[in-house]
């Protein structure tokens, strides 16, 4: 688990990518924790910046299986499950309270 205590996901990503998220996003955390795994983007605009969810977090679970990753910021879970057939699951849910910052979990299992 990694804990960062910073302003979270859901906090800072519509000033960012204000272009690519619709308003409706604004409001669920969840939904806005997953557009972030799939935007490949950074402030700085350096090309080889801007993977971190995406390729190197979400996507080193893609090589292995079976696994589960799950981001919770804010009021958001966003969770992606490598099932041990290879098939993969999303899931997104809210939280009555807010995690302030952000909590990534890897539970990478044995076959």
């Amino acid at each position: 688990m990694i804990y960062d205590q910073g302003a979270g996901i859901p906090a800072t990503l519509p000033r960012k990518f204000q272009n690519q998220i619709q308003m409706v996003l604004r409001d669920d955390h969840a939904r806005m924790i997953k557009a972030a795994h799939e935007l490949s983007r950074t402030r700085t605009g350096e090309s080889h910046r801007g993977h971190g969810l995406q390729r190197d977090v979400r996507g080193y679970l893609r090589q292995l299986s079976p696994g589960y990753y799950a981001v919770t910021s804010l009021r958001g879970k966003y969770a992606f499950e490598r099932l041990p057939n290879g098939s993969e699951r999303e899931t997104l849910g809210s939280l009555s309270g807010s995690l302030r910052g952000t909590l990534i979990e890897w539970k990478i299992k044995n076959v």
